[in-house]
């Protein structure tokens, strides 16, 4: 997980993930130079759940964050891959449906649902993102994640999968 200054959201995030009824899950957290408190609630979490790890870097920008976090992940030996956001959340039984949904799939997407500050949801799901490049993967959708859009950042959009870890390059 990429945190930049996510001091207002990455809390709820990580509960939202720690809380899963799916309790083999391993959080690491890649505090990407922030100026704020992010760095302390992680460490305040941590101290209480071996299952989370914060590992702080000079500013670089999420996907060098994401690279950093995935050479440690694969490092570990993890079966599958999740990437999420400082600012998501996700529903109690989303990775245990992913889970239960795997099969022989190379990866798992779940739509996503986006909050907006009038409390409205959109909720998403991208069938066509299941073929890329000419790859074609088995793939089912099931769960969803919900990200909260607050008024002071811009949305970007993402979908939350569940990856092999053996399908996916090196970051190096």
């Amino acid at each position: 997980m990429p945190a930049y200054n996510a001091s207002a959201t990455i809390e709820k995030s990580i509960k939202s993930i720690l809380s899963q009824s799916y309790k083999d899950i391993h959080v690491v957290v890649i505090d990407d130079g922030s100026s704020d408190d992010t760095a302390a609630i992680v460490n305040s979490i941590a101290a209480f759940d071996d299952r989370l790890e914060l590992i702080t870097q000079e500013n670089s920008g999420p996907a060098s964050a994401r690279n950093h976090a995935l050479d440690i992940i694969s490092a570990k030996g993890a079966d599958y891959i999740m990437f999420c956001d400082a600012d998501d959340m996700f529903e109690d039984d989303y990775v245990k449906k992913l889970m239960l949904d795997k099969n022989d799939a190379d990866i798992v997407l779940g739509g996503f649902t986006i909050v907006n500050p009038d409390g409205s949801e959109n909720y998403y799901y991208e069938p066509d993102m299941v073929s890329t490049s000419g790859l074609y993967f088995s793939a089912i959708l099931f769960s969803r994640a919900v990200s909260v859009f607050l008024p002071e950042n811009e949305y970007a959009a993402t979908f939350s999968a569940l990856l092999l870890s053996s399908s996916m390059p090196s970051a190096k």
